[in-house]
């Protein structure tokens, strides 16, 4: 078919496939894993339905971007290596300036500063008993991640290809604004959630996270492997 034959529609509808599993995971999955005993067998039978429907979506959309000769290359080159550590500074750089701004400057009750989120969980979970629960949440948790941000950053590269089928100008990270109205709104520490709980801070954080990564996309090449990168340091440094 090619990259410039396929129609607008089918890029649209990418995109939003790639939200359906947020939003199966936020508005279906979690009000009844998330809230039923044993927490330890609920929460796993959660991210194994996350591990399948995420991996399930990426999956797909990666097979019809190969089908349409728009095959997305996974590998770097070495000359490509500035660019991921550019993202992964960005990332964690964008986010300790903010957290900086709300502490010290506008003396943020909810905002605080903490060493990196891999630290305070492996320092966390290890103290779970026995101690196979907490190694085998730790390693669940970790592999959840990969696949969020994996999905995340096909949702990015969707959007973006997606603005530029329909013409829209390419100095602008799409596929960070559309992050933002979907993934960005629904998710529990992310946009509505603190808004209803006065916590506008987080709400402005969430908004940063996306762009950001969008921005990180927009890098050279263009490549999700970026905004992958961008999000991962943003969250675990």
């Amino acid at each position: 078919m090619g990259f410039n034959r396929s129609t607008k529609t089918k890029w649209i509808l990418f995109c939003l496939l790639l939200f359906t599993p947020f939003l199966i995971e936020s508005f279906v999955i979690a009000p009844i894993t998330l809230t039923s005993e044993p927490l330890y067998i609920w929460g796993a039978v959660h991210w194994i339905f996350c591990y399948v429907v995420y991996g399930y979506a990426c999956f797909f959309y990666i097979k019809w971007q190969k089908r349409i000769d728009n095959r997305i290359i996974i590998k770097f080159q070495k000359n490509e290596i500035k660019w991921f550590l550019l993202a992964a500074v960005m990332g964690v750089v964008g986010k300790r300036i903010f957290d900086i701004i709300c502490v010290f400057i506008f003396s943020s009750t909810v905002i605080h500063i903490n060493t990196p989120m891999i630290y305070r969980d492996i320092a966390g979970y290890i103290q779970i008993e026995p101690i196979w629960l907490g190694v085998g949440t730790f390693v669940m948790q970790y592999i959840y991640y990969v696949f969020e941000f994996t999905l995340i950053a096909l949702i990015v590269d969707c959007a973006q290809k997606t603005s530029m089928r329909i013409g829209l100008s390419q100095k602008i990270p799409w596929g960070g604004i559309f992050l933002v109205l979907t993934w960005g709104l629904i998710h529990r520490y992310g946009i509505i959630a603190p808004i209803l709980r006065g916590e506008y801070e987080y709400s402005l954080r969430m908004i940063l996270n996306c762009m950001l990564i969008g921005f990180a996309y927009m890098l050279p090449n263009k490549k999700p492997g970026y905004a992958f990168i961008a999000i991962m340091s943003w969250y675990w440094l």
